[in-house]
């Protein structure tokens, strides 16, 4: 989660700014959540196929 505020510092640093500031931040933020649940659902399934076979 700390790569969408150093990705706005990047906006501010390069005068990039978006037109509709709250909904860029607001899909970056919710595309890394996703992207983080689904990282750790992953991580989850693969430590449980690993402990089941024990």
């Amino acid at each position: 989660m700390v790569v969408v505020p150093l990705h706005q510092v990047y906006h501010a640093l390069t005068q990039q700014i978006p037109e509709n500031i709250l909904a860029h931040v607001l899909s970056e933020w919710a595309a890394f959540a996703m992207g983080g649940a689904a990282l750790f659902a992953a991580a989850s399934a693969v430590c449980n196929l690993f402990s089941r076979s024990k």
